[in-house]
């Protein structure tokens, strides 16, 4: 039997490994091809920064808003790119995360 831990622990290492893809590729789309590293990173990053601003501010909006705008300014300082094309980045990655996030349960 699996312990909770493993388990957390596997479930977090598969949901790193599809954002760091899902990142990845639409930086790639938009003309940005950097390492598959810093789309590891950058999910990495971004997980700590939600994770720690739901933690102490406890209030979904405020927090969402603020781990939002940080991830931001993450993405737009690893992928070194203007706040526009830093915007589409994001927003692909927000359009091919609806889509995954539709599609990969239908699979299990």
């Amino acid at each position: 039997m699996i312990s909770i831990i493993t388990l957390v622990i596997i479930l977090f290492l598969i949901s790193w490994l599809i954002s760091a893809i899902i990142i990845h590729l639409s930086a790639s789309i938009l003309g940005k091809r950097k390492g598959f590293w810093t789309a590891m990173v950058t999910a990495l990053i971004g997980s700590i920064i939600y994770t720690t601003s739901y933690y102490f501010i406890q209030n979904n909006l405020l927090s969402s808003t603020i781990a939002g705008l940080t991830w931001l300014i993450i993405l737009k300082t690893l992928y070194k790119t203007r706040w526009i094309r830093t915007a589409l980045i994001a927003l692909t990655i927000w359009i091919l995360n609806t889509i995954t996030s539709i599609f990969l349960p239908m699979l299990f």
